[in-house]
């Protein structure tokens, strides 16, 4: 499609050398704005042709002036085809940014779920909890974990205070540990599993 602006260029070169020489010539704007689309053009980002459709308008526009001796507007045909790109580029910018959240989301959680594993684990390996405490942390507690992670940070009081109940429900799991502290932590880990929506 650009191949057709060949001869607008030839044309324009021959009588205006400042093409050749000067970047901020108005044909030099545009074949780099048409360069540039060009290059980052896909079909998924243009499903239905449009921004390909007005390229090529465009060229089809500059390409029908070489057959008279009127200069070919360069210039209008940038502020033409800039007006009409502005809301393609503005939707391109919408979903790189929401391609970009998502990506950094997504690191965010599988970090917080890799720190709260290990942080579970830790506890776990100190403790032989049975399988429906074991599930439970490992489970439903886990992922309140990895939220509280998300929102508050690991230093956070509520994400600690999240820590402590964990280490009251295998506290008050333990028959070992059971015989060494107050009865008082026991009914207060007890009640926190209750508790618990």
């Amino acid at each position: 499609m650009l191949a057709r602006l060949h001869i607008p260029f030839l044309r324009t070169a021959l009588k205006d050398t400042d093409l050749l020489h000067g970047a901020s010539h108005p044909a030099r704007e545009l074949i780099d704005e048409l360069g540039e689309l060009s290059a980052g053009w896909c079909r998924s980002s243009d499903p239905n042709d449009a921004l390909l459709k007005q390229i090529a308008l465009t060229v089809e526009q500059l390409a029908s002036h070489f057959q008279d001796d009127h200069p070919i507007a360069f210039a209008q045909a940038i502020t033409d085809l800039r007006q009409q790109l502005e809301p393609f580029r503005h939707r391109a910018d919408l979903a790189e940014q929401r391609t970009i959240e998502t990506t950094i989301g997504r690191e965010r959680l599988t970090l917080a779920r890799n720190r709260v594993a290990s942080l579970l684990q830790q506890r776990l390996s100190r403790h032989d909890p049975m399988p429906w405490v074991r599930q439970l942390l490992r489970g439903p507690w886990s992922n309140h974990l990895v939220l509280m992670w998300l929102r508050n940070s690991e230093s956070s009081p509520a994400f600690r205070q999240a820590l402590e109940f964990t280490d009251e429900l295998l506290w008050a799991d333990d028959p070992h540990a059971a015989g060494t502290r107050p009865v008082q932590r026991w009914k207060k880990a007890w009640c926190r599993v209750v508790a618990w929506p």
